[in-house]
């Protein structure tokens, strides 16, 4: 038997071992997530919206910017009130301030709101309609009853950067081809109903560390000396 036959059975014993080993279980500090409601109904009665999402079709499909096993993600019905829009476009597009607004959601239920689940309250303050899209911003945190870490098969997610509020996005889309009234129209008429699908995305905001910022001032200091000494 050759050594170049010794190498490839050595190989092939390597590949086998690997291969029965258990995957390597990751541990992820989430400051960023993303998500789909692949389903929403909306009715908006005398100014007031309520919207109900359609559960167990919501999912987190990204942590941190990357794509992950898609994670169940069960939302708690949304009232946002008024709704009356302020134009920007006549006919097309206009914004609103709403003020009955905070809800929640959970990974991977919202009961119980504690432990195994992660919970989140978010409230949104500012609604943004374009023909038949809507985006709704404002602040999302963990529920003080959550849990601030989730276990799913070998990946471990911690949420513990949400333990104070935080940016969050909520964008609505309508997908009906056989009804005409845009989304705008029945937030501006202040009665209708429309429904499609949704997503989501909370971002924490990182706030640079005070030895990062020293470095970045120095570097700037070194730059303008070095530019002066040339001239």
């Amino acid at each position: 038997m050759n050594l170049r036959m010794l190498a490839k059975l050595g190989l092939a014993a390597l590949l086998v071992v690997a291969t029965a080993l258990p995957a390597r279980a990751a541990n992820t500090s989430v400051t960023k997530l993303d998500g789909v409601s692949f389903q929403y109904q909306a009715t908006v009665t005398a100014g007031v919206l309520n919207i109900s999402f359609t559960n167990p079709f919501n999912f987190v499909t990204q942590v941190n910017n990357t794509l992950i096993t898609p994670i169940t993600a069960e939302f708690a019905p949304l009232t946002l009130s008024p709704t009356a829009l302020t134009d920007d476009i006549p006919g097309l597009s206009g914004h609103f301030v709403p003020n009955l607004n905070s809800t929640k959601f959970g990974l991977t239920s919202l009961t119980p709101p504690g432990a195994p689940n992660v919970v989140f309250d978010y409230a949104l303050s500012f609604g943004q309609v374009s023909a038949n899209g809507l985006t709704l911003t404002g602040a999302i945190a963990l529920d003080p009853a959550s849990a601030t870490s989730l276990t799913i098969g070998p990946d471990t997610y911690d949420f513990s950067a949400f333990a104070n509020f935080t940016n969050f996005t909520l964008s609505f889309g309508t997908q009906d081809p056989n009804n005409p009234t845009l989304l705008y129209d029945v937030l501006k008429s202040g009665n209708g109903s429309f429904s499609g699908t949704a997503q989501f995305d909370a971002a924490v905001s990182i706030v640079p560390e005070p030895t990062s910022v020293v470095l970045v001032g120095v570097a700037g200091l070194v730059g303008v000396w070095t530019r002066r000494r040339k001239a």
